[in-house]
């Protein structure tokens, strides 16, 4: 599992919104959510270049 699966799993389990689930770029992992507070989060996670 991704560090950006396990970082919206967690969010979930602690009351936040999923706006926009993970998504897939050429080089990169995208994610909105939003906190139990009402504040909007951006997840960003790099692909590795291998």
């Amino acid at each position: 599992m991704d560090a950006i699966d396990e970082i919206i799993a967690q969010a979930k389990n602690n009351g936040a919104t999923i706006l926009r689930e993970r998504m897939e770029f050429d080089d990169f992992y995208l994610a909105y959510l939003v906190d139990p507070t009402g504040i909007g989060i951006g997840l960003i996670q790099y692909k590795n270049n291998e």
